[in-house]
């Protein structure tokens, strides 16, 4: 069992490998930053309507501090026979930006196609970070307002006040359990998360950290015979800094 204080590298990896990286750009207005670009996957006009939409917004710090450093994660809802690691929410970019002490990050996110968005966004002074903080309401892209971008139209005034990370989780642990048999139902259970936490929880095998599933419960499947299996936990709630913890479980057999 182990506990570790954050996990946007490990938890980024996995919702990567699990969706799909999109074609995004995004431009600061108020500080340099450099844009991520690609081309669109086919031609004709039709296709470059589709890949212009935009979300146009601005980010603060609560308290009115200079920010050093901010981050937005943009996620898009997939369709109904897709899968995703979160409810369909697909990890599609992480755009940071460094600062000079500016206050207030006016953003674009360039070059979406239509459908439905989510942002996460945090920032960070010299002595505190802010976030992770989803538009609007809670602390992930689970519990985030669902943002509409129409092809070739811009969605404008997606502002957001980030709320200071200032208490920390300490002991936050993970169990499994459930017979380590193909057919049967593992699930993970989470300790020391404060009231009101919302919980990633991400599946993946031990060897190559193929992400295998997503949420509490996960169902063994044939190919999953012999291996060793990770779960990890990622906690968030507004006000607290994100914690994480991971523990393993294997062989899976193919017969009790």
């Amino acid at each position: 069992m182990t506990s570790r204080p954050t996990a946007t590298v490990r938890l980024l990896r996995a919702v990567a490998a699990f969706g799909t990286v999109g074609a995004l750009a995004l431009t600061a207005l108020s500080g340099p930053a450099s844009a991520q670009t690609d081309a669109p996957a086919t031609t004709g006009s039709s296709t470059i309507a589709e890949s212009k939409g935009k979300i146009k917004g601005s980010v603060k710090l609560e308290d009115g501090k200079k920010m050093s450093h901010a981050f937005i994660e943009v996620w898009r809802k997939g369709s109904e026979d897709e899968t995703s690691t979160y409810n369909r929410w697909k990890y599609k970019h992480k755009k940071s930006l460094s600062f000079d002490g500016g206050g207030k990050w006016d953003y674009t996110i360039k070059k979406l196609s239509a459908g439905k968005y989510r942002l996460v966004l945090e920032a960070e002074t010299k002595d505190y970070g802010y976030g992770p903080q989803s538009y609007k309401k809670g602390a992930t892209v689970l519990s985030g307002d669902t943002i509409k971008v129409k092809a070739g139209k811009t969605t404008k005034d997606i502002n957001v006040k980030l709320v200071k990370a200032k208490k920390e989780m300490t002991d936050v642990q993970v169990a499994i359990t459930g017979d380590l048999v193909v057919g049967e139902t593992l699930t993970a259970s989470v300790a020391g998360a404060p009231g009101g936490a919302e919980l990633l929880v991400t599946w993946q095998r031990a060897d190559d950290y193929t992400i295998v599933g997503g949420g509490k419960t996960l169902t063994l499947t044939p190919d999953l015979a012999g291996a060793t299996l990770e779960v990890w936990v990622s906690v968030y709630k507004l006000g607290w800094v994100p914690a994480s913890a991971f523990t393993e479980v294997g062989p899976i057999s193919t017969a009790r």
